[in-house]
């Protein structure tokens, strides 16, 4: 699956995106050349966040509440 935010995204300064980290990590701020973004392992977190918050989601009204306003504030 491909990420539309990382394939859409643009680096400022001297931040770099590379494939994937050898430890699962998602950021190195202190690369050779700047920090790095690791887009393989951002997908993969992002990824797990949502199954997690998709397990909790149905029982949990404040949890719902909250999805909603911030999702409301992404699309409005």
């Amino acid at each position: 699956m491909r990420c539309g935010v990382l394939h859409e995204a643009r680096t400022k300064g001297t931040w770099l995106i590379h494939a994937k980290s050898e430890s699962s990590l998602i950021v190195d701020r202190n690369g050779p050349d700047g920090p790095i973004l690791y887009r393989d392992d951002f997908q993969e977190g992002i990824s797990t966040f949502n199954k997690k918050l998709l397990r909790r989601c149905p029982q949990n009204i404040p949890l719902q509440q909250a999805f909603i306003r911030k999702f409301e504030h992404l699309c409005i």
